[in-house]
């Protein structure tokens, strides 16, 4: 029921020929308009309270009791059927007017407890939501969270932490345009079977950490879509995602202003493939843990990497017990780098590196820095791979087959002579 107008200014190609017959003539056209109506449910939607990390108000005060959480688009009483009991309506409303309420229904005895959060036309969450639904640890099934107004949340940390026996996960419906903070959002999630955030818009976000850390059951994620150009912080980001089998990284999983990588991949024991080759690691300050207990990948190209700010590297490497094959290229630069403690301990498949390019003149600590190297039998360095005097080296090749049987002895390798 609405008019509107347009001017409409039509061009002609600049290829079209132009001839005297044609002067002053006149074109005729088709110009079709489409137009698609969008109707806003969350329009009359109420906002809900914002949740501390210790609520203990409304149905919150259940939360470790409730089983399954159901988001309703209108306000209905709950009634207690046979065996049951009810509690509430609690008002959940940012306003204090009921807007937005909550019901919590058990079986007799407080257990098998569904909680019902209500409102008419849905439910807009808080600016800050973080820990919304935090250490609901024994809630399997959360239906209509489609029913949730995310458009203006900007913090979303923690807000499904500790959620650890849910399984499937659909979060299509979310508007995450806002958002910045997304760390800890997933993290001991360890049930978590299927999880879609393939309409995640991501590009506003600037901290990851930690962000599907102990999602153990996960076997793929896939982050095709994910928007990374503003973010800073990766910290822990994969980290003991034991189970994760396929990995998928789109064009625009842009890392250069990402400052910290420390334990990126710690413990993402099964999987097999990781292709880093979009990876813009130039402004990365800490790589220590990145890539510590992927105990089955074999093969890891990292030629690409720029380390030039890197100063920490202590345990990269360490415990990735099946690799056979490492490649550093031209900028793997560690000039800077003032920890490579235990940074190669136990590649016990790894028989040879090509560290060329290492300089280690500013490393305070090589202690432990190729222990349990067991089939290690040939290293290349370069003339700047020396170190301090007072520089921790203590068991560097403890336990390497190269080594003398006494390990405070250390040979020379390629030429190199290591001294305590």
């Amino acid at each position: 029921n609405e008019v509107k107008e347009y001017n409409l200014l039509v061009y002609m190609d600049e290829e079209t020929p132009l001839r005297e017959d044609t002067q002053n003539a006149i074109w005729k056209g088709k110009i079709t308009l489409s137009a698609e109506y969008k109707y806003d449910q969350f329009a009359n939607a109420g906002t809900l309270r914002t949740i501390s990390s210790s609520d203990t108000k409304g149905m919150w005060k259940y939360k470790s009791k409730l089983t399954k959480l159901v988001i309703e688009t209108n306000k209905n009483e709950k009634q207690a059927g046979e065996g049951e009991v009810v509690y509430g309506p609690f008002d959940e409303s940012s306003t204090g007017d009921s807007a937005i309420q909550s019901y919590v229904v058990c079986e007799t005895g407080d257990t098998n407890c569904v909680g019902y959060l209500q409102g008419d036309g849905g439910v807009k969450l808080n600016s800050d939501s973080s820990r919304l639904f935090a250490n609901f640890t024994k809630v399997t099934e959360i239906e209509g969270i489609e029913n949730l107004d995310t458009s203006s949340v900007t913090d979303m940390q923690y807000m499904f932490y500790g959620v650890s026996s849910l399984q499937e996960l659909d979060l299509s419906s979310f508007d995450t345009s806002n958002v910045i903070y997304m760390s800890y959002m997933f993290e001991d999630c360890s049930q978590l079977q299927e999880l879609d955030l393939s309409t995640f818009d991501t590009s506003s976000v600037t901290d990851m950490s930690s962000m599907f850390e102990y999602c153990s059951q996960l076997q793929e994620l896939d982050l095709s879509t994910f928007d990374t150009s503003s973010v800073e912080n990766m910290d822990s980001m994969f980290s003991s995602m034991s189970n994760l089998q396929t990995l998928i990284f789109g064009d625009t999983f842009v890392t250069s202003g990402v400052t910290t990588m420390k334990s990126m991949f710690y413990g993402v024991s099964s999987l097999q493939e990781l292709n880093l080759s979009n990876f813009d690691t130039s402004s990365v300050e800490n790589m220590s843990g990145m890539f510590q207990k992927m105990s089955q990948l074999q093969e890891l190209d990292l030629s690409n990497f720029d380390t030039s700010s890197v100063a920490n590297m202590r345990l990269m490497f360490s415990s990735m017990s099946n690799l056979q094959t490492l490649t550093f290229g031209d900028n793997f630069d560690t000039s800077s780098v003032e920890n490579m403690s235990a940074m190669f301990q136990d590649c016990s498949n790894l028989q040879s590196l090509d560290l060329s390019h290492f300089d280690t003149r500013s490393v305070t600590t090589m202690y432990y820095m190729f222990f349990g190297c067991s089939k290690l039998q040939s290293i290349i360095y370069s003339p700047n791979f020396i170190h301090k005097a007072e520089a921790n080296t203590s068991g560097m090749f403890y336990n390497c087959q190269a080594n003398t049987p006494d390990p405070n002895i250390i040979p020379s390798w390629e030429g190199v002579s290591f001294k305590f």
